[in-house]
């Protein structure tokens, strides 16, 4: 057995062993934050990282989306693009409602309630933890397998602490699509022989793209004997402060 799966094996049992110590109360859990003025307990985690910049293109255009298919009424859609809007544009990018745009980024809302153990598989799979020996086997990345485990541990811990109605988490997913400035038009070649002919022609009437790249985030917190009222609050800011630093 090579030293970096040894490495590995060892890291997720270390995490597995924190989980099962998530009874015992602290100031600090996996990684999460306590408030000092609501006694909540803040963590949040995201899979990836855009690397993108606005002097990367010739006209930094960007359209922005945001969506909530939670179906959450407490998440203000209105607020949290103007805030958003207002962080990139002081980066340098200038936002797009209609017409023409360079880059797309879209953010789906596709969860925002109470934290299930589901919501903790699934997060815990962002890093591919599918057990320790199938990680190691497989030769994933280390730091991928032990984010993945951190988080998922975090918020078990949430849920061995608080009980379910005093718990909240948001998950989003959210994309950055890049314009492929041949977008719109039909390509054409004709073929002389050995000499070819190019030339774009009809606009067809669909922005593609030439790349996209996807990150998942979640934001989560717990308390006792806390309104969800006052949970949402703190788990939206926190998200809001993420998405305006995520590009």
């Amino acid at each position: 057995m090579n030293k970096k799966r040894i490495i590995l094996i060892m890291s997720v049992a270390m995490i597995m062993a924190l989980v099962l110590m998530t009874g015992c109360r602290s100031k600090q859990r996996m990684g999460m934050v306590r408030d000092q003025k609501t006694g909540l307990l803040y963590g949040s985690v995201t899979n990836s990282n855009f690397v993108i910049d606005p002097s990367q293109f010739d006209t930094p255009v960007l359209k922005l989306t945001i969506r909530n298919t939670s179906g959450d009424p407490a998440i203000n859609i209105k607020a949290l693009r103007k805030t958003i809007e207002a962080a990139y544009i002081d980066k340098g990018y200038k936002i797009a409602k209609k017409g023409k745009y360079s880059m797309h980024l879209d953010i789906n809302l596709r969860y925002s309630g109470q934290i299930s153990q589901n919501m903790v598989d699934e997060i815990s799979l962002w890093g591919g933890t599918g057990g320790a020996y199938m990680g190691a086997s497989l030769g994933q990345n280390l730091d991928s397998l032990v984010l993945g485990s951190a988080s998922g541990a975090a918020i078990g811990a949430i849920i061995g602490q608080y009980t379910t109605q005093d718990t909240y988490i948001m998950v989003a997913d959210v994309v950055l699509g890049i314009v492929d400035k041949y977008a719109k038009k039909r390509r054409y070649v004709v073929q002389f022989e050995d000499t070819q002919i190019k030339w774009d022609d009809e606009d067809d009437g669909f922005t593609s793209y030439r790349s996209r790249e996807r990150i998942q985030l979640a934001v989560y917190a717990g308390g006792d004997n806390t309104p969800q009222s006052k949970i949402v609050r703190g788990v939206t800011l926190r998200f809001k402060r993420i998405l305006q630093d995520i590009i």
